[in-house]
C-alpha cells in the first residue's frame, strides 16, 4: 500500500506484513506505519468516495489498505442483492388529477440535483449488490449509478449476524435489518430475505 513520508511527504509503497518500520527511499529516514491506523492510500477516481462519506468510514479505510486500493473481484462471493423501486408511488400519483405538473416538477429537481453529482443515480430504482470477501472477512456493497457501479459501504464481520425487525410507523414499511457488527448492518424488505442473506455469508465463510 502506498503512504505518505513523514519526513519529506512523499509516496512510499510499504508492506505492512513486513514490519512497521520502514525506510524512505527518497530521503533515507525510517518512519512508523501502525498496522491500524487510518494512512492515506491510493485510489483512483474516488472510486472508495462514497463508501468513506459513510458515517462510520473505519472499516472502509481499514479494508483500502489492506486490498492496496484495488478490490478484490477474483475473490469476492456476492450474497444478496436488494433494490428500492419508487415506480409504485410514481404510478400513484399519476391516478391523480392533478399529478401531472408535481411529476414533471419532481423529474425537474432530480434531474437539476444529479446533474451536478459524480455519482449520477437512476429516476426509480435503486439497486445494491452485496459481496463478501472471505479472506478479510468484509462485507461491501455496492451501488450501480448511471455512470457506473461503486463501493458505499465496507463492514468487518461480527459474527453474531443477527436479524432485528424494524417497524415504521403507518406511512413507513417494515424493514429487516441483518446486524453485520455494532454499527453496521444489511436492510432488507422481508426477513426471508435477511436469512438467505446470512446463509450465503455462513457459506462462503466455510
Amino acid at each position: 500500500m502506498l503512504v505518505e513520508c513523514p519526513h519529506c511527504g512523499e509516496e512510499v509503497e510499504v508492506e505492512p506484513g513486513k514490519g512497521s518500520v520502514f525506510e524512505c527511499p527518497h530521503c533515507a529516514s525510517d518512519f512508523e506505519v501502525e498496522s491500524n491506523s487510518t494512512i492515506e492510500v491510493d485510489y483512483s477516481d474516488h472510486y472508495w468516495g462514497l463508501a468513506l462519506d459513510r458515517l462510520h468510514p473505519q472499516d472502509c479505510l481499514e479494508y483500502i489498505a489492506h486490498v492496496n486500493g484495488e478490490l478484490p473481484e477474483n475473490r469476492l462471493i456476492e450474497v444478496s442483492v436488494r433494490s428500492h423501486s419508487e415506480i409504485g408511488g410514481v404510478i400513484f400519483l399519476l391516478l391523480g388529477v392533478l399529478t401531472i405538473p408535481f411529476l414533471l416538477i419532481w423529474v425537474l429537481v432530480h434531474h437539476g440535483q444529479n446533474s451536478g453529482r459524480e455519482y449520477k443515480q437512476y429516476f426509480f430504482i435503486t439497486r445494491w449488490r452485496d459481496y463478501i470477501d472471505p479472506a478479510e472477512k468484509a462485507i461491501i456493497t455496492i451501488t450501480d449509478y448511471k455512470n457506473g457501479s461503486y463501493p458505499t459501504q465496507v463492514a468487518y464481520l461480527e459474527m453474531s449476524l443477527g436479524i432485528s425487525k424494524i417497524s415504521g410507523g403507518s406511512d413507513d414499511p417494515t424493514y429487516y435489518d441483518l446486524q453485520l457488527n455494532s454499527k453496521q448492518r444489511l436492510r432488507f424488505d422481508t426477513r426471508k430475505q435477511a436469512e438467505k442473506c446470512r446463509e450465503n455469508i455462513l457459506a462462503a465463510l466455510q
